[in-house]
């Protein structure tokens, strides 16, 4: 859990505030769906292949990828490069998620 009290975890805060660094930096783009507001943030390598028409992954999935990229990682720019990989293997999937998406997975992965 993120909260202590009412107020935000710092080490979480500062994950969190490392982890958008990373996903602002040149190897990752966003782009909004039409139809939805919310912004998508994809791995700028799969830019040519977005898979649009598909669906989000479910949460559920998306949580087993954050953990398993994690553990496969040694550092945070790994540790999201390793997701993004995971999440394009899953073809069912679209290859792009929210960024809260993201991080409600991070927020429950005890890994």
């Amino acid at each position: 859990m993120t909260v202590l009290k009412g107020l935000e975890n710092p080490q979480m805060k500062n994950l969190k505030h490392r982890i958008k660094d990373i996903l602002t930096g040149p190897a990752y783009k966003t782009k909004e769906w039409p139809d939805e507001n919310r912004y998508y943030i994809f791995a700028v390598g799969n830019q040519n292949c977005l898979r649009s028409a598909l669906p989000s992954i479910t949460d559920d999935l998306l949580f087993k990828i954050v953990c398993e990229a994690f553990a496969d990682s040694r550092t945070r720019t790994e540790w999201c490069a390793g997701i993004f990989e995971r999440l394009n293997d899953r073809h069912e999937f679209r290859n792009a998620l929210p960024l809260s998406d993201l991080f409600k997975s991070h927020d429950s992965c005890k890994c």
